[in-house]
């Protein structure tokens, strides 16, 4: 018997706008390496590259960051968002589509390679990062980490797979983004795609910006101070009673952004990237120099003391440092989770500090902190950072855990996380401060980040 072969379908018809609609058309290129964005965690779709429920998400998000921070309770603002934007029971009227004008092929971030002089010659698999994020002194690599993978067990087999291979990116893409929804909504709709445009972001880790995009529409014109200052002021008057400085029960988009001098794309995203870093693991900044070149100094920051001090575990050769505080957790204002990971016999197992929210313990608290290039076109970018106006963490609490049992070593309130002592202390990353964001915002200020307000 003969099967009868089904034809494939047709591609789907670009919305088109009925009577009292509008229909808008956007050519989007992404400008930094893409991880994600398919229906498996952290990887690309092989299928629809740039998915539209994906976008309408992020859209969401800028919505209540933007024209959301208008209402006063979380009830008023999901009656309005749903009303836009839909629900499970309620259908959206804002319809997007997507189609791909040109992507790069997906490759591995990185490669575990064996090198037989490692582990004093017994050999080993070293992680070696993939262009562009390879380099000694390369910075990216200290924001991927979810995506390196997990080496090859056993250690001494050369032959031995990874438990996990780093993950796939796709360098850079371009795709026409078309927008249909009432000609009443076109001030919400705009203001969206302009805050995801500028500050939001393809697939995974867009706050720290991978996946960043540029649109001609919504992007500075150029990419020196006065334009970029021109640019934000006259964006942010259309929504200028909807930007605060007090928070609202989700994150909203603040009064002022800090940027530094235009760049190449990658090269701003790796600036951007690097004033982080120092600011949390920088010699002079966020420890001290190590007596070798391949072995760090002691941190800075309190949480190493903290969680030897609350798990009562400590390596011999590190003596307590009593000018540090052992009692505070300051990193988590950058958010959570945090794991701790110590290297040296006697010192704790690995723990992981989890926020708490009404005393039950979450699984993570998204980072206030948007580090991240500011496209002026598709080549050329400013380094970013931007700290939304979000609530506060209520508290963390010191997770050790193993396959069998998970065991809370320790609870922390909020006065552990923001304190006067925590920037008072001698050589303290915070100097000055009582709030880390805060502290990495003046960091960014020394070192060439300029302040724009509205």
């Amino acid at each position: 018997m003969t099967r009868k072969v089904v034809p494939c379908p047709s591609r789907p018809a670009v919305p088109s706008s009925p009577p009292g609609w509008k229909s808008e058309t956007y050519e989007i290129h992404v400008v930094t390496p893409m991880f994600g964005g398919g229906v498996e965690p952290g990887e690309p779709d092989p299928v629809t590259l740039v998915r539209t429920t994906t976008i309408r998400g992020h859209l969401r998000f800028w919505w209540r960051a933007t024209c959301g921070a208008r209402f006063q309770s979380v009830g008023e603002l999901r009656a309005a968002e749903v009303a836009i934007w839909g629900d499970t029971e309620t259908p959206s009227q804002v319809i997007v589509g997507v189609d791909v004008l040109a992507a790069e092929e997906t490759l591995r971030c990185a490669q575990y390679r064996w090198n037989p002089h490692a582990r004093g010659g017994q050999g080993g698999h070293q992680l070696r990062w993939n262009d562009p994020f390879s380099g000694r002194d390369n910075c990216l690599p200290y924001v991927l980490f979810p995506f390196q993978g997990e080496p090859p067990e056993p250690r001494h087999d050369q032959d031995a797979r990874p438990k996990r291979e780093p993950a796939p990116f796709i360098a850079s893409t371009r795709f026409r983004l078309t927008c249909c929804f009432p000609n009443a909504l076109a001030k919400d709709v705009r203001i969206s795609l302009w805050a995801w445009c500028n500050f939001g972001g393809i697939g995974a880790r867009t706050r720290r910006g991978c996946g960043s995009i540029f649109c001609s529409e919504f992007a500075p014109p150029r990419g020196d101070t006065a334009a970029i200052g021109e640019w934000w002021s006259k964006a942010c008057s259309h929504f200028a009673s909807e930007i605060r400085n007090s928070p609202r029960d989700w994150p909203t988009l603040p009064p002022r952004l800090y940027v530094g001098s235009v760049q190449g794309t990658v090269a701003a995203w790796k600036k951007a990237i690097s004033v982080l870093q120092r600011f949390r693991q920088g010699i002079g900044k966020g420890r001290n120099a190590g007596t070798q070149r391949n072995r760090p100094g002691r941190s800075r920051w309190p949480e190493p003391e903290t969680v030897r001090e609350v798990t009562g575990q400590r390596a011999a050769r590190h003596r307590r440092l009593q000018h540090i505080p052992n009692n505070v957790v300051p990193r988590a204002a950058i958010g959570l989770p945090i794991v701790f990971h110590f290297k040296d016999r006697g010192d704790p197992e690995d723990a992981t500090l989890y926020p708490l929210v009404a005393e039950e313990r979450l699984s993570r608290m998204a980072t206030p902190l948007i580090v991240k290039p500011l496209a002026v076109s598709a080549e050329q970018a400013c380094p970013l950072i931007l700290r939304l106006v979000a609530p506060r963490p209520e508290g963390a609490v010191l997770v050790q855990e193993d396959d069998d049992t998970v065991q809370e070593v320790r609870r922390f309130n909020l006065s552990a996380i923001y304190s006067d002592r925590l920037g008072k202390y001698p050589n303290s990353p915070m100097s000055g401060y009582d709030d880390a964001v805060e502290a990495l915002i003046d960091y960014a200020g020394k070192s060439g980040f300029q302040e724009i307000s509205r």
